[in-house]
């Protein structure tokens, strides 16, 4: 039976978290990281994602997206600007628009792959919470916090969207 590849955004915010530090929060971003290539996911690349991880990687972090590279477990994507986002997310309010648009090219990457994101930032969340109100292809991403799910046992699962993760107002 052939496990099933599914193509995931993983914010720099876990990137720059997956560092070798004994706590909590990188030890469970190295596993996620790991498991992702244990289980053959893809990690899906932007240029706007390879410039964040570039600034904010540890050094586990860059070294696993090196392997991921070469293992050829990375899905390179063009950024797809879609109106409907962004319009909303220019029609917000000053400091969630700044804070939006600042995030919006991981909406964007998933919308044109597997619709799965993982991410620390469960602020950006909320915002994007709010943005499926009105944009409702925002409401099928399916938007995790590794330190709050259990993405590990979801990543050998083979990573389905499930509608409490998805991007909805609560």
């Amino acid at each position: 039976m052939t496990a099933i590849q599914r193509s995931i955004v993983v914010d720099a915010s876990i990137a720059r978290a997956a560092g070798t530090r004994a706590v909590t929060s990188s030890i469970t971003c190295r596993q996620l990281l790991l498991a992702i290539t244990v289980q053959r996911h893809k990690v899906v690349l932007t240029p706007e994602i390879k410039a964040e991880w570039k600034r904010h990687q540890s050094n586990f972090s860059r070294k696993w997206l090196v392997d991921m590279v070469s293992r050829k477990l990375f899905v390179q994507v063009s950024p797809a600007q879609h109106g409907a986002c962004r319009t909303e997310a220019s029609a917000a309010t000053s400091p969630n628009r700044e804070a939006m648009e600042k995030d919006l090219h991981l909406i964007e990457a998933a919308l044109i792959t597997d619709r799965l994101v993982l991410s620390l930032d469960d602020k950006a969340r909320a915002l994007f919470c709010g943005l499926a109100s009105s944009v409702g292809i925002v409401r099928t991403i399916d938007w995790r916090n590794p330190l709050k799910h259990d993405c590990c046992e979801w990543l050998k699962a083979g990573a389905g969207l499930q509608r409490e993760h998805q991007l909805r107002i609560a």
